[in-house]
């Protein structure tokens, strides 16, 4: 009820007034797992005031909490082998069995997270950064099978990833 309650003060642009209630949504759940779509919330109403940074930043604790591990910075020479690995693995994975593959539920936050980050640090982090973000989505899809994020992951790694200045090297 609290979270709908902050979606609502969200879409009526009282954004203090859904910032006090995700923070007692924050403060009073009991698991990760019940905080999730609070931070989600929170890093989009970040993005749409423009805050990108606490949106990128929100969202990369949260993965974190997750046991996500982000490296910051990404170097040019890293984001074309994770660019070159992710080739591989859609090369390796890729079938229609694949397609058919269905991720764990626990599991599917995480594209979801990525691709949110993707987005905000497209605004302000160097594009090997965008590029890594976007490549472990794909990565944790092709690993884990389809969730409601692998299309826009899949999207994301084209868009992005495959615009790389470096991708004849990489092909």
């Amino acid at each position: 009820l609290s979270l709908l309650m902050a979606s609502a003060a969200y879409s009526c642009c009282n954004y203090d007034e859904a910032e006090s209630i995700l923070q007692g949504i924050f403060e009073k759940a009991l698991s990760i797992g019940d905080k999730l779509s609070a931070y989600s919330l929170l890093g989009t109403m970040f993005q749409s005031q423009g805050k990108v940074a606490d949106a990128y930043n929100t969202y990369s604790s949260i993965l974190t909490q997750l046991g996500e591990t982000i490296p910051d910075p990404v170097t040019p020479e890293t984001s074309a082998a994770m660019i070159t690995e992710t080739l591989n693995m859609f090369e390796e994975v890729y079938d229609d069995e694949w397609v058919k593959t269905k991720m764990e539920e626990s599991l599917c936050c995480i594209p979801q997270f990525y691709c949110e980050m993707a987005l905000a640090a497209y605004f302000f982090k160097p594009r090997t950064n965008v590029n890594w973000i976007v490549c472990k989505a794909v990565q944790l899809c092709l690993r884990n099978g389809m969730c409601n994020y692998a299309p826009l992951s899949l999207l994301n790694f084209t868009v992005f990833a495959l615009k790389h200045e470096n991708i004849s090297c990489v092909l």
